[in-house]
């Protein structure tokens, strides 16, 4: 979860950049994301370099980079390290190379591909519409193959 609200929230930053300097507060209230939960997801893509931010009465956080440099793949590693997933998806602990469990094989092919999706998606693939998307729509706007 913590990492499709990052996903929204930089989206809905990326469609205005002529907004300049957005406050939590707006971004909450146009994408549904609870506003105390924004603030620490918020510092974390600051703490990553995705976006910087401003104090005081003209402030609020911006986008650090363009758009089209960043991946999908890096936003939700900020959160869910996805790309280095390999441990059993359901915690067997005799599941291991050389003896995986029954599912596992298919489990790797399907997180494969959600990664490699991930990696060839970039923000500026979710800069499209009108912006007031929530974490739902967000689906509705990426590419598919």
């Amino acid at each position: 979860r913590t990492a499709g609200y990052a996903l929204c929230a930089m989206s809905y930053m990326a469609r205005r950049p002529a907004v300049g300097w957005h406050v939590c507060s707006d971004i909450s209230r146009a994408t549904g994301i609870p506003s105390n939960y924004l603030s620490r997801v918020m510092g974390a893509l600051k703490t990553h370099g995705f976006v910087e931010s401003r104090r005081g009465r003209r402030g609020g956080f911006r986008i650090a980079v363009p758009p089209d440099t960043v991946c999908l793949l890096d936003l939700v590693d900020t959160f869910d390290h996805l790309s280095a997933r390999r441990a059993c998806p359901w915690g067997l602990a005799d599941c291991r190379e050389g003896a995986f469990c029954p599912l596992h094989e298919s489990w790797q092919k399907i997180l494969c591909g959600v990664v490699d999706r991930l990696r060839e998606t970039h923000l500026s693939d979710l800069m499209r519409g009108n912006g007031e998307e929530t974490l739902t729509d967000l689906t509705k706007i990426a590419p598919h193959s």
